[in-house]
C-alpha cells in the first residue's frame, strides 16, 4: 500500500496573498478574510519578488493617495523609505518579503528539502515565529 503525505499551510500573510492575485481587488462577495489561498506557498519557496500583484490593491491605492494627498503630490515625499506609505505598504512595491515572511520561507524551505531528502517532513510548524 502507498504511503501518502498531507501538507497544509495554515499561515496567511498579513498583506500577500495568491487572493489577490486571483480577484485583482474585486474580491468575492461576503468574504472578509480569505485566509490561505491555494498556492501561497510559493510566496515563501521561490524568491519571485513579485510587485504589487499579491498584495490587495484596494488598501493599497487608499494609501498611497493619502500619502499623495499629504505630500502635494511631491513624488520624493511619496517615496520617502521611511514614510507613512513606503513603512505599511513598502515590500507590496518591491516584491520582497517581510522580516517575518522570510522565517516561513525558511521554515518551508527546510520542511520540503527534508521532505526530498528522508520522505517526510522531520520539522513541526506553529503559528508563531519561536
Amino acid at each position: 500500500m502507498p504511503t501518502h503525505h498531507r501538507y497544509s499551510l495554515e499561515h496567511a500573510s498579513e498583506k500577500k496573498s495568491m487572493y489577490n492575485l486571483i480577484f485583482l481587488g474585486s474580491h468575492a462577495k461576503y468574504v472578509d478574510d480569505p485566509g490561505v489561498s491555494h498556492a501561497d506557498d510559493l510566496l515563501y519557496l521561490f524568491d519571485a519578488r513579485i510587485p504589487l500583484f499579491l498584495c490587495d490593491l484596494g488598501p493599497l491605492v487608499g494609501a498611497l493617495v493619502t500619502q499623495m494627498s499629504d505630500c502635494n503630490l511631491n513624488i520624493t515625499c511619496v517615496a520617502d523609505p521611511n514614510g507613512a506609505l513606503m513603512t505599511e505598504w513598502g515590500t507590496c512595491f518591491t516584491g520582497e518579503l517581510t522580516e517575518e515572511e522570510q522565517g516561513w520561507s525558511e521554515k518551508m524551505v527546510t520542511a520540503w528539502t527534508n521532505f526530498a531528502a528522508y520522505g517526510c517532513v522531520r520539522h513541526l510548524f506553529k503559528s508563531t515565529m519561536t
